[in-house]
């Protein structure tokens, strides 16, 4: 199983050049900059396939040099999907 940060002021998905468990392809990357201003280097698509039940589903990410999945709220509400953040059950 794979955890994603999901993040509400990222503005990209972006997922970690040494990480597997995605399907890598070419697509000409933005600039992407970390909060401290430093560039982070992107070397095209990762998509990560995922099922929940019945349904399956895809998430494109950046494949960049970052340390762990960051998940884009603003990408996802692009996408038309809804976000809802809760306490949840402990």
């Amino acid at each position: 199983m794979w955890r994603v940060t999901v993040d509400s002021g990222a503005s990209q998905r972006v997922w970690p050049r040494k990480m597997k468990g995605v399907k890598r392809y070419y697509e000409k990357p933005p600039k992407l900059v970390a909060a401290n201003g430093t560039n982070i280097p992107v070397h095209g698509r990762a998509v990560l396939g995922f099922q929940r039940g019945n349904v399956r589903g895809e998430m494109k990410f950046w494949d960049a040099e970052v340390q762990k999945p960051l998940g884009a709220v603003s990408a996802m509400v692009d996408e038309g999907n809804t976000v809802v953040f809760s306490r949840g059950k402990s």
